[in-house]
Parts: structure tokens; C-alpha cells; sequence
């Protein structure tokens, strides 16, 4: 069992909501097996599971954040919400390519 940032993001969401693990595979569309194992942090959420974890909390736009930042945390990799807006916007990899040379300049 590895706890993490999203395990105990996914806990506590779920507890609030007051959802078993059975419900929570309904609205999610996965099954209450899967979701312990993320819960418990013997699986890593991939992206389909965090938008549809997104809906199933009818998460607002701070806390989809949240959860897309603590599944990054975890999982030591760039947030779903951030790697799709760079597809859909890659002027802005040169953006940030530019002030992160700017700020290796500063040093």
C-alpha cells in the first residue's frame, strides 16, 4: 500500500460524498476492485479514470485541479488538464521554453 497525494485526495472525496467503492464504480464506469487499488495506491490513475472521477464528484474547477495536480505529485508526471492544453496550444511551449532560458540567464 503506497499512500499518496491522490490516495488520500480519492478517500476523502469519496468519503464526503458519502459513495461506497460499489457506487462509485457506477459512475465511474470502473469496477470497485480498480478503484480500491487506486485508493490504496497499488494502481496509478490514468487519464480516463481522472476525467471520469472528475464527473463522478462533479468536481468545480479548483478542485478538478486538485485532483489532476495530486495525481501529478504522484505519479511524478505533468497534469492531465496541463499536457492536453499544450496539445491544443503548442505556441505556448515556446512561451515557456523562452522565460525558462530567460530565468537560466538570471543565475
Amino acid at each position: 500500500m503506497k499512500t499518496t497525494n491522490f490516495t488520500i485526495l480519492l478517500k476523502t472525496l469519496r468519503a464526503n460524498a458519502q459513495l461506497s467503492l460499489r457506487t462509485l464504480g457506477e459512475l465511474t464506469g470502473f469496477s470497485a476492485t480498480y478503484l480500491k487499488d487506486l485508493e490504496q495506491g497499488n494502481r496509478e490513475p490514468s487519464e480516463k479514470v481522472a476525467y471520469a472521477l472528475v464527473d463522478a464528484f462533479n468536481l468545480d474547477k479548483n478542485n478538478k485541479r486538485l485532483l489532476f495536480d495530486s495525481i501529478a505529485t504522484s505519479t511524478n508526471n505533468l497534469p492531465y488538464d496541463v499536457i492536453n492544453f499544450l496539445k491544443d496550444n503548442p505556441e505556448e511551449i515556446a512561451k515557456i521554453i523562452s522565460i525558462m532560458e530567460q530565468n537560466t540567464l538570471k543565475r
